[in-house]
C-alpha cells in the first residue's frame, strides 16, 4: 500500500487481488502463485480508519453483512483457484495479513526476529472476519486456535512455526526461493479441510470429550474476565464452536453472520475510536 508505512487491507487491495485471483485461475502458464510484500511487514491487518468510517456508516443487519462477507469470500477464491499458491511472510503478519496466509496452501517464513504473528482483533471489539476463526482451528485445532484468538497473542516466527501456523522457517534472502521451490515441486492446490477425510485436530462439537470441556472452560473464562461488557470474545467462542462442525463454506458464513452482529453493536466503534 502506498503513501502508508505498514500494509493494511484497504478497498483498493481488496479490488486488486481480486483481479490477481482471477488471472491466476484462468491463466495456463501460471503454475502457482506467491504473495509477499514490497514493505519491511507483511500485512498489519485492516486499516481502523477506514473501519471506523464503514462501521460508524453500518445501520442494518443487511449493511454489516454487506461489510462482513467481501473479503471472506475473496480469500475463498484464493483457496479454491486451482493453483497453490504459497504466503512468503517477510516481516508481520497480523489480522487480516495472517488470513491472507492462512488462505494460501503453504507459508514459509523469513527468520525475522521482529516478525509478529497474530490475530488481534478481539483488541478493537472485533473478530478475525476473513477465515481466521475457521481456518486456525482447522488448522492447530480448537483448543490452541482459541487461546491465540480471544486473547489476541502475538507470537515470534519461531514459536508460530512450532504452532504450526507457519510450515517453514528460512533465512530472508532464501524467502522467495523457498516459496517457488514448493510450487514447482508439486505442492497441493487445497488445504486438509477441503478433503472430504478432514476431522478437526482433536475433535469439535459439543459431544466431543476434549472439545466440550474446551468451549465450557473458556465460557466461564471470558465471563469472568470480561463481566459480560466485552462482545467479541462470546462471538469468537460461537463462531468457532458453531462454525468447526460444518464443512468449512458454511463455517466462513457463520463466521461473517457473528462478524455482523459486532459491527452492529456500538462497542467495537467505541474502542477503535478510544483506544486507536
Amino acid at each position: 500500500v502506498q503513501g502508508r508505512p505498514m500494509n493494511v487491507l484497504t478497498p483498493e487491495f481488496g479490488a486488486e487481488l481480486r483481479e490477481a485471483i482471477a488471472r491466476i485461475a484462468t491463466d495456463g502458464a501460471i503454475k502457482g502463485a506467491i504473495v509477499t510484500s514490497a514493505k519491511a511487514d507483511f500485512m498489519a491487518g485492516a486499516d481502523l480508519k477506514w473501519i471506523l468510517g464503514s462501521v460508524s456508516a453500518i445501520h442494518t443487519p443487511g449493511d454489516a453483512w454487506g461489510f462482513a462477507w467481501p473479503l471472506n469470500e475473496l480469500f475463498r477464491k484464493l483457496e479454491t483457484c486451482g493453483k497453490p499458491c504459497v504466503a512468503a511472510i517477510n516481516g508481520t503478519a497480523l489480522g487480516g495479513g495472517l488470513e491472507l496466509a492462512l488462505a494460501c496452501h503453504h507459508r514459509v517464513a523469513a527468520d525475522n526476529p521482529a516478525t509478529r504473528i497474530g490475530l488481534p482483533e478481539v483488541l478493537v471489539g472485533l473478530l478475525p472476519g476473513a477465515g481466521g476463526t475457521q481456518r486456525l482451528p482447522r488448522m492447530i485445532g480448537v483448543r490452541d486456535a482459541l487461546q491465540l484468538i480471544v486473547e489476541g497473542t502475538h507470537l515470534g516466527v519461531a514459536e508460530a512455526a512450532a504452532r504450526r501456523i507457519v510450515d517453514r522457517v528460512v533465512p530472508a534472502e532464501q524467502l522467495i526461493d523457498a516459496a517457488r521451490e514448493y510450487i514447482l515441486n508439486g505442492g497441493k492446490a487445497n488445504n486438509p479441510w477441503d478433503e472430504k477425510s478432514f476431522k478437526v485436530p482433536g475433535g469439535a462439537g459439543g459431544m466431543h470429550p476434549g472439545a466440550a470441556q474446551t468451549f465450557m472452560g473458556g465460557t466461564a473464562l471470558v465471563s469472568k474476565r470480561t463481566l459480560q461488557n466485552y462482545p467479541a470474545p462470546k462471538a469468537i467462542l460461537s463462531a468457532v464452536y458453531e462454525g468447526t462442525q460444518v464443512p468449512i463454506d458454511t463455517g466462513l458464513k457463520i463466521e461473517s453472520r457473528y462478524l455482523a452482529t459486532l459491527l452492529l453493536n456500538p462497542v467495537a466503534r467505541n474502542m477503535i475510536r478510544t483506544l486507536f
